[in-house]
């Protein structure tokens, strides 16, 4: 089951996601973190039943859940397990933070991992249509974050207020995941 994850991870285009902005710094050693915690069995992986693309990083749990059990090959999905490894890189390396903050590192990557994934149908004009509003958010974030990767307070503004006021995250922007350690 670790192969969800770790096939994802160890493809070339997440070796080049590279951003930072105030305290969160992910890059080409992020995601190896991840994938050594699972092979370690620090990190476990469920899946569920329900199908469709849904993925969440339990840091209590130290636990993966998915609603699929094959991702590689659909750019969707392989965005998805980055997205969340981002969660378990910031557990692993014991950074908590405001959940805002967390999911705009986790959606800038989920973002820069898709146009890596997706360059040359991007670069030929091709532009991605997100229905998530956080998403179409992230989207211009990562992609300055690919000439300037260290971002300033005013280029996550917007996404960050797009988290807060969004339903999911609108009752616990501010709160802290307290990631711990695995």
């Amino acid at each position: 089951m670790t192969d969800l994850v770790t096939d994802v991870l160890r493809l070339p285009e997440v070796a080049r996601i590279a951003f930072g902005f105030g305290s969160v710094l992910i890059g080409p050693t992020s995601f190896p973190l991840v994938v050594n915690a699972l092979a370690a069995s620090k990190i476990s992986i469920v899946t569920v039943t329900g199908g469709g693309n849904r993925a969440v990083y339990n840091y209590k749990r130290n636990r993966f859940t998915f609603s699929f059990t094959v991702a590689l090959g659909d750019p969707d999905r392989e965005a998805l397990v980055v997205h969340e490894s981002v969660h378990a890189a910031f557990d692993v390396m014991i950074s908590p933070m405001q959940v805002k903050v967390s999911e705009a590192a986790a959606y800038i990557a989920q973002c820069q991992f898709f146009y890596f994934r997706n360059q040359a149908a991007i670069d030929a004009g091709a532009a991605p249509t997100f229905g998530d509003p956080i998403l179409a958010a992230a989207w211009p974030v990562s992609q300055l974050a690919l000439t300037r990767p260290r971002l300033d307070e005013a280029d996550v503004a917007a996404l960050l207020s797009t988290i807060s006021g969004h339903r999911i995250y609108r009752l616990r922007h501010s709160e802290i995941d307290e990631y711990d350690g695995v």
